[in-house]
């Protein structure tokens, strides 16, 4: 063997020194020559599944470098390949598919050479062709594994269609549905069938979102399906959403009539409109119709409707007595929609507004006057807003309530006796009368408190006492002779009320026989005195005048009981006689009613009275002797 620089043991060293090259070696451990290598060993036909990488182990002997030859024409496919240079181990870059493959002619044949060498000069060449073979793969469903189903859509609409691939084109996939029995997960199974062929899957029956029929109850329904390549199977657990759809009507549950009391705040309900829709998920929204899109709805403009609710409610409170519904008789009538967002649906509701026992209201002044010597006081006036409600009046109160009467119908109000206003009985004996009043309609009342003040009056003078009896007659004169006249009675006795009036002229004497003139009549004792005037006094305009004496009158014990009684009709100035009179001898007549035996005299003259003077009305005095 002789010596020599081996690539692999030394280096050859070149070192430039100004214009000479310096050349040297060094040596490495070993020998600096090797044997032949041998001729490649390992098979050149290898056959190898599809999806496997690694090809065959290259072996020659005494090689100690593998490596591929890059040569188009031997070894076409020499760029799918990586060879260990130490092990000679050849595997495919990529793993083959059998279903597509890449070597040069598309066969499933894969050209490579390969060589082997050490540092002899002779090197090893092979040729390794690599059949791949086909290899049975797993099926892959590449769909998702969620759908969404609109509720009662067809059964024939596909719920979910199942894809999957298998790389063995010659393989016929078949699709299955797994039983609940088979795989606890699927478990809304028997809702549901698949096309075998197609893996189109579809609701055996078209499900409902309001009435749901999976496991759950919650419109989510599972099932398994399986994928088989009649070798390998794949399963895929599917989840199918039921959707809602807007598919029925909205349903008003609440009936179509109320009744409203009157007055009542209009943020009082006046209907609460109820309706459901058994789409769940749809928003039910609440309107009133317009009078102009629906006839019916007479009284829309008297209402306002909260549109989430449905509460209905009057816009201004109604009144029974004033009713302003369309037809005015307290029956409104308004049309309420029902909208989902899609379906709508109307409702003529009816509200009855009913009538609530309202209090009364006495409306007479609190402040009210009589004249003394008087009974009546005033009718007293109140209002109820319920039409045809009974009013019943009563003295309720006060520190002078036994000092009054009150007719319980008409409200006349007045005193229980004539008050003196010189003398006032009043609980304060200041002249004003106190008295509560109540008015009721039977449920409800309403009470006032009145002040009536006495007011006085100009009251005439006391009446002379009354002319005392007539003088007997005197003696019979002598036979023949004229009798002679009877003397004057003595002037009576000043009566308590004032002078005694004039004593009446005697009688004239009855003729004497003939003879000698009688002897004048003794005088007639002297009349009683006259006793004290009681006076009563009334004014007023002359239709209304006579009127309020005789109510008076018919009441007075004094008039029951008086002797004499003189009427003056009294009248202003410049004014005729024939009013004044004629009041007057009313008067007389009811007195005369009164008391048959009660002499009357009527009179007129010009007013004293300050009432006469101060207002424009007639004045009447009654004097009462008794």
């Amino acid at each position: 063997m002789k010596n020599s620089i081996n690539p692999l043991q030394g280096k050859l060293l070149v070192k430039v020194v100004g214009s000479i090259v310096l050349l040297s070696t060094f040596a490495v451990a070993g020998p600096v020559s090797a044997a032949a290598v041998s001729p490649i060993s390992s098979d050149s036909e290898i056959t190898i599944a599809e999806n496997t990488s690694a090809v065959v182990t290259v072996n020659a002997t005494n090689a100690n470098l593998y490596e591929i030859v890059t040569n188009p024409a031997t070894s076409p496919d020499s760029a799918l390949f990586a060879i260990d240079a130490i092990t000679g181990a050849l595997t495919f870059i990529v793993a083959p598919n059998f279903e597509i493959p890449t070597d040069s002619l598309a066969d499933n044949i894969y050209l490579v050479k390969v060589r082997a060498s050490n540092n002899d000069p002779s090197l090893q060449y092979q040729t390794i062709s690599v059949t791949v073979t086909d290899a049975t793969d797993v099926p892959v469903i590449t769909s998702t594994a969620t759908a969404n189903f609109v509720e009662n859509t067809s059964i024939a609409t596909t719920a979910k269609d199942v894809n999957a691939t298998d790389a063995d084109v010659a393989d016929t996939l078949t699709y299955s549905i797994r039983a609940v029995g088979d795989d606890a997960a699927s478990l809304d199974s028997a809702s549901f069938a698949i096309n075998s062929l197609t893996g189109v899957l579809t609701f055996l029956v078209s499900p409902d979102s309001e009435v749901p029929t999976d496991s759950n109850t919650n419109n989510t329904y599972v099932v398994v399906v399986r994928v088989s390549d009649g070798t390998n199977d794949v399963d895929q657990t599917i989840t199918i959403t039921v959707t809602d759809a807007n598919d029925n009507n909205p349903v008003i549950g609440s009936i179509a009539t109320a009744n409203f009391v009157e007055n009542t705040s209009i943020a009082t309900t006046a209907k609460d409109v109820n309706a459901t829709d058994a789409d769940v998920a749809d928003t039910l929204t609440y309107s009133i119709r317009a009078v102009g899109a629906d006839a019916a709805s007479l009284d829309a403009a008297r209402f306002a409707i909260n549109s989430s609710t449905g509460v209905l409610t009057f816009l201004v409170s109604p009144n029974f007595e004033v009713p302003t519904d369309s037809n005015t008789n307290n029956t409104y009538v308004v049309v309420v929609r029902v909208s989902d967002g899609t379906n709508n649906v109307d409702q003529t509701i009816t509200i009855t507004v009913t009538d609530v026992n309202e209090s009364p209201t006495i409306t007479t002044s609190r402040s009210l006057t009589a004249p003394e010597n008087g009974l009546a006081i005033t009718t007293l006036a109140g209002t109820d807003p319920d039409a045809g409600a009974t009013q019943t009046w009563s003295i309720s109160g006060g520190a002078d309530r036994s000092k009054f009467r009150i007719n319980s119908a008409t409200g006349r109000l007045t005193l229980d006796a004539f008050k003196d206003f010189e003398i006032p009985n009043d609980a304060d004996e200041n002249g004003v009368y106190v008295v509560q009043i109540q008015l009721s309609d039977g449920v409800n009342v309403d009470a006032a408190n009145f002040q009536v003040t006495i007011t006085d009056l100009v009251e005439g003078p006391a009446l002379d006492g009354d002319t005392g009896p007539a003088g007997p007659a005197g003696p019979a004169g002598p036979a023949g002779a004229t009798g002679a006249t009877g003397a004057t009675g003595a002037t009576g006795a000043s009566g308590g009320g004032g002078t005694g009036a004039t004593g009446a002229t005697g009688a004239t004497g009855p003729a004497g026989p003939a003879g000698a003139t009688g002897v004048a009549g003794p005088v007639g004792p002297q009349g009683p005195a006259g006793a004290a005037a009681m006076v009563f006094e009334f004014k007023g305009q002359s239709k209304s005048l006579s009127k309020l004496a005789v109510r008076s009158i018919s009441k007075s014990t004094e008039v029951k009981t008086a002797v004499t009684a003189e009427v003056v009709g009294y009248r202003l100035k410049g004014t005729s006689n024939k009013s004044s009179l004629a009041q007057a001898q009313a008067i007389a007549k009811e007195l005369r009613k009164s008391n048959p035996a009660l002499k009357v005299t009527v009179r007129t003259a010009p007013g004293t009275l300050k009432e006469c003077t101060s207002i424009q009305n007639q004045c009447v005095a009654v004097l009462l002797i008794k």
